[in-house]
């Protein structure tokens, strides 16, 4: 199975950069060694627009499991965001990441990506993940767009990470152009334009 799933997580990677959504960005972690890991991938999904969360740009862990795509990545943001589905440990809860419920071997990291971003402005009520955030949403709908707005803050983009992101592209490019380590030849073009199943209030998602 793990054979499988590397071979459709490095065809991913070649459709992701060669296309993916504006403002996205999504790259594989590396091991100790410094090679590629194809199982751990982190990315950048921005606000969406006409929302208190426009204008950030939330850091997300994707972990593939070894029967991916029978079963879904574990979707995690870096640090945990004031929003009714998402686990205090930053996990998300969504059911399209859910093996139990919409997860489809034909999602890819787009799709996952995407429909993160759209709970992000449209949470899902009836799956709460995170109690505070879930009364919040529902009592004090004031208060919660004021701590989601200081968020979009906190996760505005830096030029600095910006800088750095652009330089990482263009080197990781120049090296795919050479042999992968396991022999394999990437022909690249560039573009350069989480599960929530956790043991709170619900386990399902939206």
């Amino acid at each position: 199975m793990e054979a499988t799933a590397l071979k459709r997580l490095k065809k991913e990677r070649i459709d992701w950069r060669a296309e993916h959504p504006p403002g996205f960005y999504a790259r594989l972690k590396k091991n100790k060694d410094g090679t590629h890991d194809y199982f751990n991938w982190e990315c950048g999904i921005p606000g969406p627009k006409g929302t208190p969360w426009e204008g950030g740009l939330y850091k997300i862990n994707l972990r593939f499991p070894e029967d991916y795509p029978v079963l879904p990545p574990k979707c995690v943001f870096e640090k945990k965001l004031f929003h009714p589905n998402v686990y205090p440990s930053g996990a998300v809860c969504l059911s399209i990441i859910n093996d139990e419920e919409d997860w489809r071997a034909g999602l890819k990291v787009k799709d996952i990506l995407l429909g993160i971003q759209d709970l992000l402005g449209n949470p899902n009520l009836k799956s709460p993940a995170q109690k505070e955030a879930f009364e919040s949403y529902n009592k004090k709908s004031d208060e919660y767009r004021r701590k989601v707005r200081e968020q979009a803050k906190e996760c505005a983009p830096k030029l600095e990470d910006f800088k750095r992101h652009l330089n990482k592209n263009n080197n990781e490019t120049e090296k795919e152009k050479e042999k992968d380590k396991d022999g394999s030849i990437n022909t690249v073009s560039t573009n350069n334009n989480s599960n929530g199943n956790e043991n709170n209030i619900n386990s399902t998602g939206k």
